[in-house]
């Protein structure tokens, strides 16, 4: 699948890989010569694109242009106090029961 925010490639050191538009993902994959292809999350094929770009239908995503201020940053999120992971004892942890069938 298109991840929209990944976190991978930037918290590794890497100056790119926050997100790329469609239309640039597509681009590549034709310099690669390659078709490319939209499938659902079980890989099923949703579209079939043609090799002319020009017949790309147009994508909300391809028009955002402010990144970070939308989707956030990897750095950003980090840095926030709201996700800071936070040790529980061992003995605090209560089992939930599960429902019987």
């Amino acid at each position: 699948g298109t991840l929209i925010n990944e976190s991978i490639s930037t918290s590794a050191g890497a100056a790119h890989g926050q997100r790329v538009n469609p239309s640039e993902l597509r681009r590549l994959i034709r310099e690669a010569g390659r078709a490319p292809v939209e499938r659902s999350t079980l890989y099923v094929e949703r579209q079939r694109f043609t090799a002319d770009a020009a017949l790309d239908p147009v994508e909300a995503l391809d028009s955002v242009s402010d990144d970070d201020p939308r989707f956030g940053s990897y750095a950003e999120l980090t840095a926030d106090p709201r996700f800071r992971f936070e040790p529980v004892e061992r003995d605090a942890i209560k089992p939930r029961s599960l429902p019987v069938h």
